[in-house]
């Protein structure tokens, strides 16, 4: 990263210590960390099944392509189209989810590695089982495969309409966090030393935290639900 961090990509089956917010099964799990190695934000990606990420690619001025594979059909994804698909998921700088898509048939396929093409769009490369959906061919038990996307207009972009909202700020001992009706966010305030100050799980469709526990200064308060990513800069009084 520009700043000396890194962005990794991995998978997590932990839901303590520095992961939080888990699906359940194995969840793709990606991760910015800053220069001195600390967790800047991280974020488990995927559904009630295993899913995995395995490559990352910068797409374009802070955004990234991560691409793995998704047993799912649920949680952040959709469009599978059978047992496992190759699933690729852009991200921008703060871990906000933007698009989402799966590639695959009715067997097993998976994306192990992606970049940019040089005549546009990007390509992945892994393996696949399948003959049918978008793989044209199977001449054996898995065979590899490689392919390339134009652009990313055939990934589904995300709802980013659901209203949340926090207040008031400036904010001296409790902030209300606003959203939609019986959803579940992840809140995790978040120092200008990238240090985590608080992290919690709360319902729609409205709650307080409590801030007094944290000293005078300004904070990154971030909301994740399964679809939707939204950060603002709070000042604590």
């Amino acid at each position: 990263m520009s700043d000396g961090g890194a962005l990794v990509v991995g998978k997590s089956r932990s839901n303590d210590g520095d992961v939080f917010g888990a699906h359940g099964a194995f969840d793709a799990w990606v991760v910015r960390l800053s220069s001195s190695g600390g967790v800047i934000w991280q974020r488990p990606l995927g559904g009630t099944y295993d899913d995995f990420f395995y490559s990352i690619a910068t797409a374009g001025p802070g955004t990234f392509l991560l691409a793995g594979s998704t047993y799912s059909l649920n949680g952040n994804v959709t469009g599978n189209h059978g047992f496992a698909d190759a699933w690729l998921v852009l991200i921008d700088e703060f871990g906000a989810l933007l698009s989402q898509s799966c590639f695959g048939g009715s067997h097993i396929d998976g994306a192990e590695a992606v970049i940019p093409s040089p005549l546009g769009g990007f390509l992945f490369a892994g393996s696949s089982t399948s003959a049918d959906g978008d793989v044209t061919v199977n001449q054996g038990q898995p065979d590899y495969w490689v392919a390339r996307i134009a652009d990313y207009t055939g990934m589904g972009s995300i709802d980013r309409s659901a209203p949340i909202s926090m207040s008031p700020n400036p904010a001296s001992d409790r902030l209300r966090v606003s959203l939609p009706l019986n959803e579940i966010a992840q809140i995790t305030i978040v120092d200008m030393q990238g240090r985590t100050a608080m992290r919690t799980s709360v319902r729609g469709p409205e709650v307080w935290l409590e801030l007094s526990g944290l000293a005078s200064g300004l904070y990154c308060v971030r909301a994740d639900l399964d679809m939707i990513t939204v950060q603002k800069l709070l000042v604590v009084e």
